[in-house]
């Protein structure tokens, strides 16, 4: 059996795609219902390593990112339940997608697990958060860890500079 392909394409700024498709902005795409659907990590006066624990709710770094789109748990660190209560706002969840937003490693990024029931990221990262009615997570994943994604979250990251400390 031979399977024909009727799908028409469509040139776009991000390359060719199936004519009924759409390019939409990620913040189009987002989960409205949660108060912070696109967000940063705390400030770095927010969160200090001496407040990393050995247990407790993981801390979400760059070094749990790849341009691959692979989520690293190693060297994981932690903070206490209260720590994670005063900086929910930048709380993640299984199937969000966390992307490196600063310096050198602009454009490092994973989904969260779904063994990690909740983690907060640090303030090199940001997080989306989707809604699943509108966008598929592992899409985006594997479009970013794609070179025209890599240049879209570059393009977009001009001008971002890490604070001196």
């Amino acid at each position: 059996m031979r399977f024909r392909w009727e799908t028409e394409f469509k040139e776009t700024e991000i390359g060719e795609i199936p004519r009924d498709w759409e390019v939409m902005e990620i913040k189009h795409l987002v989960d409205r219902t949660i108060k912070f659907p696109i967000v940063d990590g705390p400030f770095g006066t927010q969160l200090h390593m001496d407040e990393y624990t050995f247990q407790g709710i993981p801390v979400i770094r760059v070094i749990n990112l790849s341009y691959e789109g692979e989520f690293i748990s190693d060297n994981l660190v932690f903070i206490s339940e209260e720590k994670f209560n005063q900086l929910k706002r930048s709380a993640v969840k299984p199937n969000d997608l966390i992307i490196a937003k600063t310096g050198a490693t602009i454009g490092k990024l994973a989904l969260l697990p779904n063994h990690i029931n909740q983690a907060l990221i640090a303030s090199s990262c940001l997080k989306v958060t989707f809604n699943f009615k509108n966008a598929i997570p592992r899409y985006y994943l594997y479009f970013f860890t794609t070179q025209i994604g890599q240049e879209s979250i570059k393009s977009r990251a001009e001008g971002v500079q890490r604070e001196i400390q």
